[in-house]
């Protein structure tokens, strides 16, 4: 299972960050960071096997695909985000966390406008 090797490496990079926190505290991010990095590229082994997945929703979707690559980008979007502005605040740096989420969050809406505004669109033509 690879959950459980994510899981004690992020706890071993975690109890070998506050040992050497105490005698070279700068090291402590870049353990932290290399550890991100290897869970990360872990994890995106998993999303060969999702994509693999998504190209039979293709073939249900017909002219709906649209929707699911907007949705597969605005996860994107999220998962890039979190993953940047917890480095930030595990670095000392909230402010600029804070900035990653709130461009993040924008970025969502701004993708999600089309299809509030086709959603007003069907609405408006049931209506009148």
């Amino acid at each position: 299972m690879d959950i459980v090797k994510i899981g004690f490496l992020g706890i071993a990079a975690v109890l070998l960050t506050i040992q050497i926190k105490q005698s070279r505290p700068e090291f402590g991010f870049y353990i932290i960071l290399g550890t991100s990095l290897c869970i990360l590229t872990m994890v995106l082994s998993y999303f060969y096997n999702i994509s693999s997945v998504l190209e039979s929703f293709y073939g249900y979707l017909g002219e709906y695909k649209s929707y699911l690559n907007l949705l597969l980008k605005v996860i994107g979007v999220t998962y890039i985000c979190e993953f940047c502005a917890n480095l930030c605040k595990d670095a000392g740096y909230g402010s600029i966390a804070g900035q990653i989420e709130l461009s993040g969050k924008l970025s969502v809406l701004m993708m999600g406008l089309p299809i509030l505004l086709t959603l007003l669109e069907t609405l408006k033509g049931y209506g009148g």
